[in-house]
């Protein structure tokens, strides 16, 4: 809606942000949340990524692929941005963006791999999740780690293939919570647990 993007491009990044995260959780509203983050992406023009305003631009382009992927199933277009989003963010140093980038990715493939393609995880998806996990491994933030744990055994589940989950589990055994809710860290553990008895 090109009225509400002219109403909001004046809006402070902050604001915009915060209208966009509550906004791609409603599906009703993924348009709406695309404007916020298409605001914020078309900014970079004229900041430096690696100022304060440009990173908080800069993760936008990463929350556009998600809304392609997952709102408007336009996985193409979704798969462009997140691409786009891991070369900047790899060009910039941003490291702590890396996970969420890489979780969605594979998140596509696995989505791509089960409905579209036969039903199990292809080696490049696999590939994806495991890039996921290191890099949410190397940030340091438990949650990353956590989430992305988790979608690797969703889809693993959802392919039928919980025996390929040997090297998550001989990891996730040998991973000293840095930090983080234990009642998180249990969930997982018995998540993985039970996918394994599958």
């Amino acid at each position: 809606d090109a009225s509400l993007y002219r109403e909001w491009q004046s809006l402070p990044s902050d604001a915009l942000r915060e209208m966009g995260y509550r906004y791609i959780g409603e599906p009703d509203s993924a348009e709406k949340a695309l404007i916020c983050y298409s605001i914020l992406a078309n900014r970079l023009e004229t900041l430096d990524p690696k100022s304060d305003e440009g990173r908080k631009c800069l993760s936008s382009i990463n929350n556009l692929g998600f809304i392609y992927a997952f709102r408007y199933h336009d996985y193409r277009k979704a798969q462009e941005y997140i691409i786009m989003a891991l070369g900047l963010y790899e060009e910039y140093g941003f490291p702590e963006f890396l996970p969420m980038a890489y979780l969605n990715l594979a998140s596509i493939y696995a989505y791509i791999d089960l409905y579209y393609l036969g039903g199990s995880l292809s080696d490049e998806t696999m590939r994806l999740y495991r890039k996921a996990l290191d890099a949410s491994d190397n940030s340091g933030n438990d949650a990353y780690y956590l989430k992305v744990m988790n979608a690797i055994i969703d889809a693993a589940v959802l392919s039928g293939t919980p025996e390929g989950l040997e090297v998550e589990f001989s990891r996730f055994s040998n991973k000293k919570p840095a930090s983080g809710d234990a009642a998180m860290w249990k969930f997982t553990r018995d998540h993985l647990s039970a996918a394994r008895m599958m």
